[in-house]
């Protein structure tokens, strides 16, 4: 919650910091914050901004940007007003558009627009643009800092990299890296630790405020982290005795009344609640205020209590400008309908949250889906109860092994496939609008689908229950499975101990398994990294009995409907060491289909991969997959040359891929057992972008075994033809799997998959 908008317009008197002739109207818009009425206080930032601009075009012509700083307090101040206050999601894009073509020539007024625009992305769940803004604060404050080391600019400065640091820890927990907090915070207090003067409290209170709140989510989440009471205690001793802010005291208090609910001080959470001025809290503080009151009602036993705050709350979520109040209000919902007694209530309210997240993420979340699926698992708490309440409604037995009746695994699994696929539609609609729905294509006869669910609530607890769900042409079958513990690197496990993992995952299925020529597996979370097609079965490994494809639950786009153009490319990077597989592969595709192999040095050497010319490719190159700020997985890429580099997004921007790629390069499915869906891979971009298969490897592996596998693949691929290219995968592995003397080279085959749409 934020608790800046305070900090901007409490403080210096009007007539110290207002002048000119909107002095007037700049006093009436600080009585107007002061009395709560933030509609009338726009309609003065609008006056105040039109006679301050009337009078600088008067005097002078023309208008030199640093003569327009005077415009810079009354649009910031409209920024947090609409920020906090305004139903009108574009209010606040609207005055920070002014205030980038107004104010940005001063170094101070550049590092409060960064603070803003990152706060308002925060604000929009928008985690990307959020960081790009605290990175540019980050920049210009350090800069400001060592320029001005010990002056006033510099302690700004300083603050700027406090901010950006406040900002990126309560990023880290939505985006559930529990990894950065600590540094993050550490480094946030040994920049503040200086800052003592009585000019900079309520700005180290603020970071405090921030930083508390972060660390109260990553308690949610089930984190240890360090208490925040003593932070947010000292803030708001800031807040009341030494600043006097109503608003920002309030939010402090409410923050303390949800860790005191978290450590089940009920007595606690209760006085600093009614310590709260309800009058005066704006929709964001009003919804966390409610949210705590209804936890603090039902865990106190007082279910009546909730029904006058459940309404007010679905008052404040239906007018909010916060884009996922409707979740917060569906989820309270569901808590009390769980708290009643009464599933089929609590069902519909778990539903209302899942579809309020569908929808959401298409039409507010930004084009970046590995941010949208960590992002996730923040709200993943609906949905994974609401699975729970289908499994509690349908099964037919119980204990571990509980089978559910066909009606609720039909649920599931409707339920499961779309929070699964939801940040791949997500990025995958950008080239095809089509790729925005779920895989609506019927199990094939002979054919299994295999979908897997984490049930626990804890984050980062892998182990069972987990749904496991069999989907056949004749129905759906879900079992509840009781898992091992977290998997560890099971690539380099022999077979013996991977039998575990056998029993618990695909055991559950074996009628469906036999009966089925081929296998499609959708996993979520740690079980992205379970290599399922090596686990053992019956005498043998589980590709012995089918074909296994990794499946992407997506639909298909229209173009993917017409014929596959004709001939095979190699790309080659221009590593020496590439050109042995290269010219391999090159001599085996020879046999059966005109090849041109590429050596490129340029971008528009690529052009041929990126405009579908071919129906196969095969490229050998190094994989990359990067990290920006530490927080979030950015652009994977192939690395074709000392310059030249093939990113994710100029593959989803591609025009067009051919229809089978062969990704011979490092790291290039690479899939985060810590989301959901997995994320985007430059496998899963090919495939968003219209290949119907393709190859690649989910970690590191040895050039030999890149180039066995690439040969034997090729070569059967000849037999089999493109629509046979899951068959030819499996040949091609189990004739790759007996030509390694060495156990630790044969086991990396293990870490290569087929993708299917």
């Amino acid at each position: 919650m934020s608790v800046l908008l305070a900090l901007v317009l409490a403080g210096a008197p009007c007539s110290d910091s207002c002048a000119g002739a909107a002095r007037a109207i700049c006093c009436q818009r600080r009585e107007a914050y002061d009395r709560n009425e933030y509609p009338r206080m726009l309609e003065l930032v609008d006056r105040e901004v039109a006679v301050l601009r009337a009078e600088l075009a008067a005097g002078a012509e023309p208008v030199e940007p640093g003569s327009l700083r005077g415009l810079c307090s009354p649009l910031e101040a409209a920024v947090y007003v609409c920020l906090d206050w305004s139903p009108d999601r574009d209010c606040a894009r609207r005055y920070l558009d002014e205030y980038a073509a107004t104010c940005l020539d001063d170094p101070v007024e550049r590092l409060r627009y960064h603070n803003l625009s990152a706060r308002h992305a925060l604000r929009r769940l928008d985690f990307a643009g959020a960081l790009e803004h605290a990175a540019g604060a980050e920049s210009a404050g350090r800069a400001l800092w060592q320029a001005h080391e010990n002056d006033h600019l510099g302690q700004r400065g300083r603050l700027a990299v406090a901010a950006s640091l406040s900002l990126r820890a309560e990023l880290a927990v939505q985006l559930q890296r529990d990894d950065m907090v600590p540094a993050l915070v550490a480094e946030l207090d040994d920049i503040l630790a200086p800052l003592t003067a009585a000019e900079w409290r309520s700005s180290v209170a603020g970071n405090d405020t921030q930083v508390g709140w972060a660390l109260l989510l990553a308690r949610e989440a089930g984190w240890s982290v360090p208490d925040p009471v003593p932070r947010l205690t000292r803030a708001l001793t800031t807040f009341t005795i030494e600043r006097a802010n109503r608003q920002l005291a309030d939010n402090v208090r409410i923050n303390l009344a949800l860790a005191a609910l978290q450590v089940g001080d009920f007595a606690a959470a209760g006085r600093w609640s009614a310590e709260v001025e309800r009058e005066i809290l704006n929709d964001e503080a009003r919804l966390w205020w409610l949210v705590v009151q209804i936890r603090l009602a039902l865990a106190t036993g007082d279910v009546a209590a909730t029904i006058p705050l459940q309404a007010e709350l679905d008052d404040v979520a239906a007018r909010s400008s916060q884009p996922i109040a409707g979740w917060f209000a569906a989820w309270m919902r569901g808590l009390r309908h769980d708290a009643e007694g009464v599933a089929l209530p609590a069902l519909a309210a778990y539903e209302e949250a899942e579809a309020f997240l569908e929808a959401y993420a298409h039409a507010h979340a930004r084009l970046d889906s590995d941010l949208a699926d960590r992002h996730y698992l923040l709200f993943g708490t609906t949905t994974r109860r609401l699975l729970g309440l289908l499994v509690e409604a349908g099964a037919v037995d119980a204990g571990p092994g509980r089978r559910l009746r066909s009606a609720a695994a039909e649920r599931a699994a409707w339920t499961i496939r779309h929070a699964r696929s939801r940040a791949l539609r997500l990025a995958a609609r950008a080239g095809c609008e089509e790729a925005q729905f779920i895989d609506s294509t019927p199990v094939g006869a002979r054919t299994l689908r295999l979908l897997y669910f984490r049930l626990g609530s804890a984050i980062g607890d892998q182990s069972g229950p987990w749904l496991g769900l069999a989907l056949t042409a004749e129905g759906t079958r879900g079992v509840v499975l009781d898992l091992p513990g977290a998997p560890i690197d099971l690539h380099r496990l022999g077979e013996a101990d991977l039998q575990p993992w056998s029993e618990a995952l695909l055991e559950p299925f074996f009628p469906e398994i036999e009966a089925a020529d081929e296998i499609d597996i959708l996993p979520t979370e740690s079980l992205h990294h379970v290599p399922f097609h090596a686990l053992p079965w019956e005498a043998g490994i589980l590709l012995d009995r089918a074909t296994i494809r990794y499946g992407l639950d997506v639909a298909t786009c229209a173009a993917d409907l017409a014929a596959p153009q004709g001939g095979a490319l190699v790309v080659q990077g221009d590593d020496p060491y590439f050109a042995s597989e290269a010219s391999a592969v090159a001599a085996e595709l020879a046999e059966h289909w005109p090849v041109a192999v590429v050596r490129p040095t340029r971008p528009a050497d690529l052009g041929p991969l990126l405009a579908g010319e071919y129906a196969i490719a095969h490229v050998v190159a190094h994989g990359e997959h990067l990290e920006l700020d530490r927080l979030l997985a950015t652009d994977d890429r192939l690395l074709l040359g000392d310059t030249l580099t093939l990113p994710r997004r100029t593959l989803l921007a591609a025009p067009g891929v051919p229809a089978l790629v062969h990704l011979s390069a490092c790291r290039s499915s690479f899939t985060d057992a810590e989301t959901l869906g997995g994320g985007i891979s430059l496998a899963h971009a090919f495939l968003l972008r219209g290949a119907r298969y393709v190859v690649g490897a989910v970690e590191d592996v040895d050039g030999e075994v890149a180039r066995t596998f690439a040969t034997r693949f090729h070569r059967a691929l000849a037999v089999e033809g493109l629509a046979g290219a899951p068959e030819a995968w499996r040949e091609a592995y189990l004739a790759a799997s007996g030509e390694f003397s060495s156990p630790s080279l044969a086991r990396q085959l293990r870490r290569l998959r087929l993708y299917a749409r």
